[in-house]
């Protein structure tokens, strides 16, 4: 109907664009701890766009307008919300990096050397001299 091609001209025209940015910004910062999210589907389902008709137009291709002003920062928003609700309603999963490292160090920052790793979770392996260092 000449109604549901209007709205599909409006989602294509308005809302697309947010959308998508929504969708980004959802990806790019977690509900968690502002963690990027991976390896994670959202399917939006359906939209919903309430349509008027425009009074004494009869014969124009665009007699149809949103029934309600949408702004980019509303479907923005919405989509970012949504995401971040049904990401909350899964068990939650995040991923650490591991490094596995050789530090040398002089005796004198040593202290600090093992105070910084433990701070950082670290965890010292081995702790050993190298002949010929102080």
């Amino acid at each position: 109907s000449a109604a549901d091609l209007a709205a599909l001209d409006i989602w294509k025209q308005d809302m697309r664009g947010s959308a998508l940015a929504g969708f980004q910004l959802a990806m790019r910062a977690g509900p968690l701890c502002e963690e990027p999210v991976r390896r994670v589907a959202v399917i939006l389902e359906s939209v919903e766009i309430a349509v008027t008709k425009r009074p004494s137009e009869s014969d124009n291709p665009k007699q149809y307008r949103a029934a309600k002003d949408i702004t980019g920062g509303i479907v923005v928003a919405a989509l970012r919300s949504g995401i971040r609700c049904a990401l909350l309603t899964r068990p939650a999963r995040l991923v650490e990096g591991h490094l596995r490292l050789t530090l040398h160090s002089s005796l004198a920052g040593l202290g600090s050397l093992h105070a910084v790793l433990s701070k950082r979770r670290g965890k010292v392996v081995t702790d050993t001299m190298v002949d010929g260092t102080d």
